[in-house]
């Protein structure tokens, strides 16, 4: 029993570095990847529940089957302190492109006391709650701010994922969305 206890004791500081090791590498900025393979079509958009989004309209598929791209569609929460800190990155893309939110288990009036509090206003011409995730697990969302930028192939193809990111926005990942969606880049980045 006393081989055991020592066995015990002297992994358990092993066990605890592996861990702060996970956590470190976890908590670390991760830049967003670009998509890896040909275009992907654009996953589905459930039904919305409920209507009446603030001040901004709330999309659909059917909005989003007619805009004629590029946008970037930004899964984004109030509570999500990345997504709070990339709102200035997102105000200077939102200049150059159209950008639609999908709050993540979050609120229209969570989000819109949010921006109010930390004195901003919404890049988003379009929001779309997405209380219960459903959204978000039809677009294979792992966690938030995760970014996809659609556009089309030619003008007359639908709208396809050209990039999908996930981590909060910095200014190489804004340069690469920019190339990819305004100067005609391919999705992966050449």
């Amino acid at each position: 029993m006393r081989k055991i206890w020592v066995y015990v004791l002297g992994a358990a500081p092993l066990v605890l570095a592996g861990a702060l090791w996970g956590v470190v590498i976890a908590a670390r900025p991760h830049p967003p990847q670009a998509a890896t393979g040909a275009w992907r079509p654009v996953p589905s958009v459930p039904p919305l529940l409920k209507l009446g989004v603030g001040g901004e309209a709330a999309f659909t598929a059917a909005s989003l089957a007619k805009q004629p791209g590029p946008l970037l569609v930004v899964f984004t929460a109030s509570w999500c302190v990345p997504c709070r800190t990339e709102l200035p990155a997102l105000h200077a893309l939102a200049s150059k492109m159209p950008l639609w939110a999908v709050l993540y288990h979050d609120s229209p009036e969570r989000y819109s006391a949010a921006l109010r509090h930390d004195h901003m206003a919404s890049p988003f011409c379009h929001l779309r709650p997405d209380p219960e995730g459903a959204m978000a697990l039809e677009w294979g969302v792992s966690g938030v701010p995760e970014l996809f930028l659609l556009k089309r192939a030619t003008p007359q193809a639908p709208l396809a994922v050209a990039w999908h990111g996930s981590g909060p926005l910095d200014g190489g990942s804004i340069q690469h969305i920019l190339h990819l969606g305004l100067e005609g880049g391919d999705h992966d980045g050449t």
